[in-house]
């Protein structure tokens, strides 16, 4: 159940290693042969822009901001939820303050950024019933594309808006909570639907695995116990609710 990887590196500005492209290249191979499969986007340490001073770092975040298209705006998102590892963690931080000082006061791109929870719809229909997919998916729904994703970029957009530096979603919600975002019972009922759906998804790609299914981010509703289909309703009102309020402070209406 890995990943696939998502890696890159900042270096100081005048630092040159030696054997640079060699070493990216060795990296990436490193992971995949570790058993973590190469990004399909290139997000890899051997792709060079992914890989480069603290500079160019400050000179691509400022094209996504001032250019928000679609890729410019995924960018910011993987970017925002980079985490150091090792080595000068300063570096990290001193280009992520950048990016909060380009979104100083930037309502537009803010909304932008905010405006992909409406992606996918919510798979509830009236009277909380489940919308399922037709075809090679029938009577299944995506739990990510209908519950994980917009959760968990709503939280994001909300924790960027706050230059919020944590990266886990759980941790970003305690820390909205506190800052009055959230009132502190929709904070703990955000907590436990993320955990919710993130425990439905694992528990169904384990028995995938074990029936040797390929691996995605389908369930069957009527396949779970009648407390996983009430806990999979409940989390996913509170999903809809979530997007109201994101919705709402982003005036995504107007957009």
């Amino acid at each position: 159940l890995k990943t696939d990887q998502d890696n890159g590196i900042i270096l100081a500005d005048g630092y040159a290693p030696p054997h640079w492209d060699e070493f990216r290249q060795n990296f990436t191979t490193a992971m995949i042969e570790a058993g973590f499969p190469a990004c399909p986007g290139e997000i890899m340490v051997r792709n060079p822009m992914w890989s480069k001073p603290l500079a160019a770092w400050c000179e691509d975040l400022r094209a996504w901001v001032l250019t928000p298209d679609e890729q410019a705006l995924m960018n910011v998102a993987i970017f925002y939820d980079a985490a150091p590892v090792v080595g000068d963690s300063t570096l990290l931080d001193r280009a992520k303050a950048y990016l909060f000082d380009l979104l100083q006061d930037n309502a537009a791109f803010h909304a932008r950024f905010a405006r992909a929870i409406d992606l996918f719809d919510t798979p509830l229909g009236f009277f909380s019933t489940f919308v399922t997919e037709k075809g090679p998916h029938k009577d299944e729904l995506d739990i990510k594309k209908g519950g994980i994703f917009p959760l968990m970029h709503g939280v994001r957009a909300l924790a960027l808006q706050q230059r919020l530096t944590e990266t886990n979603t759980v941790q970003r919600i305690r820390r909205l909570q506190a800052q009055g975002v959230f009132d502190k019972a929709f904070g703990e009922q955000l907590a436990d639907a993320f955990n919710c759906l993130l425990g439905l998804r694992l528990s169904a790609r384990l028995e995938k695995a074990r029936l040797h299914k390929p691996l995605d981010n389908f369930i069957r509703p009527d396949e779970v116990s009648k407390l996983e289909r009430d806990l999979l309703k409940d989390s996913l009102q509170i999903v809809k609710k979530l997007k109201e309020v994101v919705r709402h402070r982003f005036h995504l209406a107007m957009f």
